[in-house]
């Protein structure tokens, strides 16, 4: 892979969007390694789904769950909420975010006492 970066000089273009999700999936992608969509699995226990605005999850226990298999879901992909939903949301206003009451869990999991509350999300 070095030899990609270097002396092929794909370094030049890649440079300028490094951060660390961009370099793993770089690297994944230049690996030559056979690769493996978990989401098309024909096992619904191997599929996991993140996209909290597209896919369907179980709460069971105050644990989310893909709906086929049930596989505990570990993360959750808001990629079509914009940043100000979500300051909005953790300053108590109603703002229409699937899986909300899980999401407030974690910005105040060890500071409790700072999230606002409101009459809908309470």
């Amino acid at each position: 892979m070095n030899n990609l970066l270097i002396e092929e000089d794909e370094i030049q273009s890649v440079r300028k969007w490094w951060d660390d999700a961009f370099l793993f999936n770089y690297m994944t992608l230049r690996s030559n390694r056979s690769l493996f969509n978990f989401t098309l699995s024909p096992n619904g226990a191997d599929r996991t789904g993140s996209c909290a605005n597209a896919d369907p999850f179980v709460n069971i226990n105050n644990v989310l769950y893909n709906q086929d298999g049930l596989k505990p879901i570990y993360r959750l992909h808001y990629m079509s909420y914009s940043s100000r939903d979500f300051t909005r949301l953790c300053q108590g206003q109603d703002i229409n975010i699937r899986y909300r009451d899980k999401f407030l869990q974690y910005p105040f999991l060890k500071q409790p006492e700072k999230k606002q509350h409101d009459n809908h999300l309470v």
